[in-house]
């Protein structure tokens, strides 16, 4: 699989805007082209963004990810989330009373 390259090495698009995968000239395989352009890249969102939608502060977001114990995506030094992952994550730590109030169909 090889790359495409663009001016300044970066990769090339034919058009739209940054996150449209549907336009993307990244690599000179049909099978990958087909499968970018069928699928819709998931969103990921910094730790500010993380924070805001777990309601804590964002050291506790970059603490936790770093400890591993916040799903997170690292690429280099850069840390983002995917907004499903975080809620099914939440999700699964909740507890208490309305939690069991739900299994009795209330």
């Amino acid at each position: 699989m090889r790359l495409a390259q663009g001016w300044a090495g970066g990769a090339r698009r034919s058009g739209g805007h940054v996150g449209d995968l549907a336009r993307v000239d990244l690599v000179d395989d049909p099978g990958v082209q087909q499968l970018l352009t069928e699928r819709q890249a998931p969103t990921l969102i910094d730790a500010g963004q993380a924070a805001a939608m777990l309601g804590v502060p964002e050291s506790w977001v970059r603490q936790e990810a770093r400890r591993g114990r916040l799903p997170h995506i690292k690429f280099g030094r850069y840390v983002r989330f995917e907004p499903e992952a975080l809620v099914a994550w939440w999700k699964a730590r909740e507890r208490g009373p309305r939690l069991a109030a739900r299994g009795r169909g209330a």
